[in-house]
């Protein structure tokens, strides 16, 4: 049992999780109430300890030991695609083995599949923080916090360096508020009446979307789109929104709490990153000022 609980856990090991993911993992595996899982999390599981693990299952389990790995990441928004791989490797299966819908050992589709959970995890968070009653998201452009940290992961996977803040500005530039408010008016005329959360997470849903899509595009074409192309991504990207969301809001509806509860330490965890960068930063400054 500890072999594959290691296997399984390998991709989350001491990434930091917030207290509904963790009851989420302990009940999904089934774990006993007693039952240390975070030592075994935060244990360090290296190469031999997999090599290890793999020894002690069952030659027919591997595939769905992978399954469980993978789904149980993507389930809570968690996915390090690093070590899905080198999970997958360790096990010894091939992509088909895996059950995913893609070449986990291509690179071209890793990048594809990263820009699609992003978007559907950011777009979620969004919707999640948007059925909060006291979270106002009558605009777009009120989750920008978050929406900044989704374009800086999109950019970084397709290895573009931007301001994102500038890049936002330049897209509610190019689109114009009366094209915005026109497709909130849209958007809010084609949901049901009386469902004031649905508007709520639909709309900031939606907003983070397309803010995505529009990014990856931008990176993708090195930040030359005109502002009529930004115009047409923007139309396209609402329209592609507006049929995703219906598919989603049974479950953001079902685990708002734990989307809330990923988007909180993934929050945590970016302040701590930019906190350490800001104080490299400085301490590099003063050292040049020393040394001046």
């Amino acid at each position: 049992m500890i072999g594959k609980l290691t296997l399984i856990l390998y991709p989350l090991n001491k990434k930091r999780l917030g207290a509904v993911q963790k009851k989420y993992i302990i009940k999904t595996l089934g774990l006993e109430p007693d039952f240390d899982f975070e030592e075994l999390r935060y244990a360090d599981i290296m190469d031999e300890d997999l090599t290890n693990a793999v020894g002690e299952v069952n030659p027919d389990e591997k595939a769905d030991i992978f399954k469980t790995a993978y789904s149980l990441a993507e389930h809570i928004f968690v996915i390090d695609f690093d070590r899905m791989v080198r999970l997958a490797e360790v096990l010894s299966l091939n992509a088909a083995d895996t059950g995913l819908d893609y070449d986990i050992f291509d690179s071209a589709a890793i990048t594809d599949r990263k820009y699609e959970i992003v978007s559907r995890n950011y777009s979620c968070i969004s919707a999640a923080i948007g059925f909060i009653p006291f979270v106002p998201v009558a605009d777009f452009f009120v989750l920008t916090p978050l929406q900044v940290v989704m374009c800086n992961q999109i950019f970084a996977m397709y290895n573009f360096d931007c301001d994102t803040k500038e890049f936002l500005k330049t897209v509610g530039a190019a689109v114009g508020q009366g094209l915005l408010m026109r497709l909130t008016s849209k958007l809010f005329c084609s949901l049901i009446p009386g469902l004031g959360w649905v508007i709520n997470a639909s709309v900031a849903f939606t907003g983070t979307y397309i803010i995505g899509r529009i990014a990856r595009e931008y990176a993708m074409n090195g930040g030359t789109l005109s502002s009529e192309s930004i115009q047409a991504i923007w139309c396209q990207a609402n329209a592609e929104a507006k049929r995703e969301f219906p598919k989603m809001k049974d479950f953001i509806f079902d685990c708002k709490d734990m989307i809330v509860d990923a988007w909180k330490s993934a929050t945590d965890a970016y302040k701590e990153a930019a906190a350490e960068e800001t104080a490299k930063d400085e301490a590099d400054a003063a050292s040049e000022d020393i040394n001046d």
